[in-house]
């Protein structure tokens, strides 16, 4: 059994300058019986604004680590104000696995923030994070994306309708920002943030299980934003101003599930506006030819925020997630 309070890190995040390290988990696993470690970097360039980015806490979404990684080599020290913690494969059993979750647990770190912290390593990281991570920072970037199993629309995600959230949400500058109310799991990370009083946003960008030449430059120029934002770096020439649609998930209805398993044939992408009974796809059975195919219909209207990304779908599956449209809160 393993505490957060036995997580240790070899890296000062107070010392000044550029570093790296580790942070380590003393959990015996088959595969590593004395315990495994994480990293972290961090950029330390005085008095201003402690920022942390986030990546990885799904072990298969890309653009957080490779944005991470690149802004920890690129950014320099000399026209930085404040400090930037990086964190880009934070659930790192899962990123080495290249799974959502960790293969030492099973663990969702999504789903880890103020569960037990006696438990497994999963909770161990998460208790750690919070703990001591979170509680140094003044705003936090967790960089998303749909996995090996869908894809989403580019979306900004706040939990907690704060001014700062909105103002870091539209500084990101993504077209969509989903308001995440009360659908939203209890023990997420940006619920995390939320109790300690932490602006933060999240993001989901694209997924499949890999990344692509747009949605990885809008994870940087999204970081970029935020850091021009808080006053981190200068702004090389104004920004223009970003018209957002601001959404949400209000109710179980909006999830739209497979009836039946099959090969889900879609109709339309993420990102697509949809009108209730449209339709969103068809499930086939290519077994058995005789069953007829099943139209999948939109049950609402609204935004496709998400689709199933792999053919093959079983019953009960989520095929796509459609977001309404809710008025705009100033956050300017």
């Amino acid at each position: 059994m393993v505490k957060s309070s036995d997580v240790f890190c070899d890296l000062d995040i107070k010392s000044p300058g550029r570093g790296s390290g580790s942070y380590f988990v003393p959990h015996s696993a088959n595969g590593q019986p004395f315990g495994f470690r994480g990293p972290i970097g961090v950029i330390n360039a005085g008095p201003g604004p402690t920022l942390t980015l986030v990546g990885g806490v799904h072990g298969d979404e890309y653009q957080g680590p490779i944005v991470i990684s690149r802004l920890f080599h690129e950014l320099s020290s000399d026209l930085l104000k404040g400090r930037i913690v990086f964190l880009p494969a934070l659930n790192t059993p899962a990123f080495e696995a290249a799974t959502r979750c960790s293969p030492l647990d099973e663990g969702n770190m999504n789903r880890a923030f103020g569960t037990e912290r006696t438990a497994q390593p999963t909770d161990a990281i998460a208790g750690w994070f919070e703990d001591t991570i979170l509680a140094q920072s003044d705003a936090v970037v967790d960089f998303h994306a749909g996995g090996k199993t869908s894809v989403f629309a580019p979306v900004t995600m706040v939990n907690g309708d704060t001014e700062e959230n909105l103002r870091l949400a539209h500084a990101f500058g993504l077209p969509v920002i989903w308001r995440l109310g009360p659908m939203n799991s209890s023990t997420s990370i940006n619920t995390a943030a939320q109790r300690a009083g932490v602006p933060m946003i999240a993001c989901e960008l694209g997924g499949a299980g890999g990344t692509d030449v747009a949605t990885n430059r809008l994870a940087y120029d999204g970081a970029i934003g935020v850091l021009q934002h808080l006053g981190m770096i200068e702004r090389a020439e104004p920004q223009p101003e970003v018209s957002c649609v601001h959404v949400d998930l209000p109710s179980r209805e909006n999830t739209v599930r497979a009836p039946k398993q099959g090969v889900f044939e879609p109709m339309v992408e993420p990102g697509a506006w949809v009108k209730e009974g449209d339709g969103l796809g068809t499930i086939r059975d290519v077994i058995d030819l005789g069953q007829s195919p099943v139209e999948i219909i939109s049950p609402v209207s609204g935004l496709v925020g998400m689709r199933v990304w792999r053919g093959a779908v079983s019953f009960g599956e989520t095929l796509a997630i459609i977001l309404r449209r809710v008025p705009a809160h100033s956050s300017t």
